[in-house]
């Protein structure tokens, strides 16, 4: 952040431009310039990450494909991933309804566009209802005993994305 502003700018320019020449998105490319974005975002002068609101997403349905994406990721597995999001949705006190996602396959639910515009649509709710997202995602990726490395940066971009400051009991679980 000491850095002069026009080099900042372009940093956030880079990983943009970057992350757009690829043609499938990667996981680790969205960590990455979400994670770029969200340091430099109080950075005065500094378009970093301007707020776009969730496109109509209501908040309800925005946690849904966020334990879904989160589930998704998670797994490679059909049963798995639906237990991974069975215990997000468990965990933020939900049950599972009719349109829940079957999983089968797993990977068209490893949308990073949907992701984001969850994230987006989460950012304005209260901070009690954002720290239980965060204990829903981190329940979905600990459903199956193993949180893979992959697991444990998509749970820190959430909780940045979301301004949201990892309890120290599940910063603890999720460095495990």
């Amino acid at each position: 952040k000491q850095r002069p502003r026009g080099e900042l700018a372009y940093v956030v320019e880079l990983t943009t431009r970057v992350q757009e020449l690829e043609t499938t998105s990667s996981l680790f490319d969205f960590v990455l310039l979400r994670l770029v974005k969200a340091y430099l975002r109080d950075v005065p002068g500094v378009d970093a990450a301007p707020r776009r609101s969730g496109g109509g997403v209501e908040p309800r349905a925005a946690v849904r494909a966020l334990l879904a994406t989160v589930a998704a990721f998670g797994s490679e597995e059909t049963s798995a991933a639906r237990a991974a999001y069975e215990a997000g949705i468990a965990s933020v006190g939900w049950k599972m309804e009719a349109g829940a996602p079957t999983f089968e396959p797993p990977a068209p639910l490893r949308d990073l566009e949907r992701l984001d515009s969850a994230l987006a649509a989460l950012a304005s709710i209260r901070p009690r209802e954002k720290q239980r997202v965060l204990r829903g995602v981190l329940a979905a990726i600990r459903a199956d005993a193993v949180t893979a490395t992959e697991e444990r940066e998509l749970f820190r971009v959430i909780a940045v994305a979301l301004d949201c400051p990892v309890p120290p009991d599940i910063a603890a679980t999720v460095a495990k």
